[in-house]
């Protein structure tokens, strides 16, 4: 019964980030092909990137790897040749889903938030976090591989202060995306021609 109750709160918590979103692209006009190309080609082609960075970010931050994933496609839209404004756009984009999770878990309700991830597991991540945040955090965000969307919303819940949440964001996850981004600059120039030798 948890876990079918669990599943609808978060179809429902989907549903509505995504309902908020279309309205958002329908008041930038990029519901249309028309509206998507003018938008592109007026060179607002950094801010979709980053709107669509958050979007699924906010969407899938449940599921490990997402933001991780996403930052690839920054490397295959912008091109081998765009390193800084890659990271950048990256690193804004991370920022910004951190800050937006990290609300949804302090103001979301505790008992939503438990609801989501199970009391008990919940309980455990908030004790150690109230003890060793400032210690457990940057190392979560240099863990490339560690889901830190699903981080911000558990340091939301804890007692972490929303300025040292920031601060060690600022810091740290800007230091393990822009790790994570050259990585992807390092190996996407020769795996993208092994991979499409397949399709």
């Amino acid at each position: 019964m948890h876990f079918i109750l669990r599943l609808m709160v978060l179809f429902t918590i989907l549903i509505t980030i995504s309902v908020i979103f279309y309205f958002v692209f329908d008041a930038l006009g990029l519901l249309s092909q028309e509206g998507l190309a003018e938008f592109i080609e007026s060179g607002n082609i950094y801010v979709l990137y980053l709107v669509i960075f958050v979007v699924q970010a906010c969407c899938l931050c449940f599921i490990p790897g997402s933001t991780a994933l996403f930052c690839a496609v920054g490397v295959l839209i912008f091109g081998y040749d765009a390193f800084w404004t890659v990271v950048l756009l990256n690193v804004i984009g991370a920022f910004i889903v951190s800050q937006i999770l990290f609300f949804f878990g302090r103001y979301g309700g505790r008992g939503l938030i438990g609801l989501l991830f199970g009391d008990g597991s919940l309980d455990k991540t908030l004790d150690t976090l109230d003890k060793k945040g400032a210690k457990i955090l940057p190392l979560w965000y240099l863990l490339l591989i560690a889901p830190d969307d699903l981080m911000a919303v558990a340091c939301g819940s804890s007692n972490m202060s929303w300025k040292k949440f920031t601060v060690l964001t600022v810091i740290f996850r800007s230091i393990g995306i822009s790790i994570l981004t050259a990585v992807y600059f390092y190996i996407l120039p020769w795996a993208m021609p092994i991979i499409e030798s397949y399709l």
